[in-house]
């Protein structure tokens, strides 16, 4: 029996503190007169969960024009016409302001009794402040608002291109003998190996080859065509003059000119270009081969732009019965270089431009945040 009654006040005594704590907190209990054709307005803050319980009363009996709960700015969560007595329960989804708006449009005034209280939700802190502040939203909004760019310019040393310069560079010029097709103990085929050579980067230079060109002619009779071809290159190609050390192939690989003179009597070569060694082993032995390039005369010349392959094999080929050859084989490579001076230059950029936050006779309400 002792336990029985021990665990009864127990359980009276969990009961009123639980009754207790949930014991509703004024917000605002406030009796007004409401003058006529004018409005009473009360703002407060809520916590997410809360329950608002608003009672409004006309003392004298008289009906209230209208009463209207708010969710600050805009969200209407209740509204009442034409009583005298207006009670009701809000339930708030999230912390945010509420405006309580009274209503008198009648023609004389009204004694209004205006009662909020805050009933803390399951989620709600306890401590939850129901004050609000007034904020200028201009200002606040202006601290981080771009109003315009100013262009600022500041100096700086840089690399400056100033100049872009073409040359050429020959990078083979020999004659090779290959003997006739029944020389004893000789060959009717040579190759002929070299290098097209790397670009080269520097601080204040760029060179890079952009094409190269090949003469292969045969004896005395070529030898003259060259000549001619070197003699008359400028009356030919106006744009070879602009690379140095300029000739015939400089003009052939630019495309300044098209053809070259070339002897219409002698003794003809067979050509082929490789680009590896394996394909020139295989012309050497007779075996099937691929080339890039290949032609036959007493004067033969090319151009080509392709730029991978750094390698090249030249090969020869006589096929006159018992009259050996002499073949001068030419190369040159077409520079363009691309020439830098360090120079004080003015760098444009934009920086943007903030509005002064001020003051503004607008003010908008706002949850009391505690620091």
């Amino acid at each position: 029996m002792r336990k029985r009654i021990v665990l009864f006040w127990l359980t009276m005594l969990l009961s009123s503190i639980a009754l207790w704590a949930q014991k509703p907190v004024i917000v605002t209990e406030q009796t007004v007169q409401i003058k006529k054709h004018d409005t009473l307005d009360f703002y407060a803050g809520f916590a997410a969960s809360d329950i608002i319980g608003i009672d409004v009363q006309e003392l004298h009996g008289k009906k209230i024009t209208s009463v209207e709960v708010v969710e600050y700015p805009a969200i209407t969560k209740f509204s009442e016409y034409k009583q005298t007595r207006i009670r009701k329960k809000i339930t708030v989804s999230k912390n945010a302001v509420y405006l309580f708006r009274i209503i008198n449009n009648a023609s004389t005034t009204r004694t209004v009794k205006l009662k909020v209280e805050r009933n803390i939700g399951s989620e709600a802190p306890a401590d939850f402040n129901t004050n609000i502040v007034w904020i200028d939203p201009e200002a606040s909004a202006q601290d981080n608002k771009i109003v315009g760019y100013d262009t600022i310019y500041t100096p700086e040393r840089k690399l400056v291109k100033v100049r872009t310069e073409r040359s050429e560079e020959m990078i083979c010029n020999k004659t090779e003998r290959v003997h006739s097709h029944y020389s004893i103990g000789n060959k009717n085929r040579q190759t002929i190996g070299l290098s097209l050579p790397k670009d080269e980067i520097g601080k204040y230079s760029k060179k890079r080859m952009i094409a190269w060109a090949y003469w292969i002619g045969v004896g005395e009779e070529a030898s003259k065509a060259w000549a001619k071809n070197v003699s008359t290159i400028g009356h030919l190609a106006a744009g070879v003059a602009d690379i140095a050390g300029g000739g015939p192939l400089a003009g052939l690989a630019i495309g300044a000119i098209t053809e070259l003179v070339k002897p219409t009597m002698g003794e003809d070569v067979a050509y082929w270009i490789f680009v590896d060694a394996d394909n020139a082993r295989k012309f050497l032995n007779k075996k099937s081969f691929a080339s890039i390039d290949k032609g036959k005369g007493v004067a033969a010349y090319g151009k080509n732009i392709n730029r991978d392959n750094r390698t090249l094999y030249i090969g020869l080929l006589n096929d006159n019965s018992v009259q050996a050859i002499d073949v001068n084989v030419k190369v040159s490579v077409i520079w363009e270089t691309e020439v830098y001076e360090e120079k004080l230059v003015q760098t444009m950029s934009l920086q943007p431009r903030y509005a002064k936050p001020k003051n503004s006779n607008k003010k908008i309400p706002s949850l009391y945040i505690n620091e």
